[in-house]
């Protein structure tokens, strides 16, 4: 599990995907919402539209994502929800519930869907700065901080010992499915593009040994 640490924004209001070090990843590493937060968020959820009926695999695709959960320290901070949805999608609502579109959650590996709650678990680290970039409609700066949470995602999964190629994929097969079936989303400006994405990504991932 990792450490406590920080409350949230603590020093870490001008972090960047480029500069952001293991040892900021930590020190500024925000404490979870709480108890009370949680409920509030999963009281604000729409009251239908959950998925709740799963076959054996599934059920033990979901109980890998709750135990990945309990590994960064958000047992009882957070819940996973898989909901019915069209698009591929994943995200942190409210900084305590993970959502998981029901074509996300089939389409993707336990450890591709565990790699992009790290990725999600590093939006907790620029909550405040993400919410004023989107409320300015600061594309360039949305774009840096999704970079954030993906550097984030990197070392956490080193840490725990999962190959940084499940974020890649996870991210390339989630844009594959949408750009096949939709439209660009909305919101589409406020994502760095996936090249860049993936060669971050590989730049910062350690050498495999072969």
């Amino acid at each position: 599990m990792v450490s406590a640490g920080a409350a949230i924004g603590e020093s870490c209001a001008e972090l960047t995907a480029q500069s952001i070090t293991p040892d900021q990843i930590d020190n500024c590493r925000p404490l979870p919402a709480g108890a009370a937060h949680l409920s509030r968020a999963l009281a604000a959820l729409p009251p239908k539209g959950e998925l709740t009926r799963f076959n054996q695999a599934e059920r033990a695709k979901l109980e890998s994502l709750n135990e990945f959960v309990r590994r960064i320290g958000r047992d009882g901070a957070w819940v996973i929800k898989v909901v019915d949805a069209p698009q591929a999608a994943i995200g942190l609502f409210e900084r305590a519930v993970v959502i998981v579109t029901g074509p996300a959650f089939h389409r993707l590996s336990s450890l591709e869907l565990q790699a992009v709650i790290a990725h999600e678990f590093g939006h907790e680290y620029v909550w405040r700065e993400f919410e004023a970039a989107r409320l300015a409609n600061n594309h360039r700066r949305l774009q840096e901080l999704e970079l954030v949470c993906d550097r984030v995602a990197v070392v956490l999964l080193e840490r725990f010992q999962i190959d940084t190629r499940h974020l890649r994929s996870a991210l390339q097969r989630i844009e594959e499915y949408n750009l096949e079936r939709f439209v660009p989303a909305a919101n589409t400006p406020n994502y760095p593009s996936l090249q860049m994405r993936t060669d971050l990504i590989n730049r910062w991932s350690r050498p495999r040994r072969r």
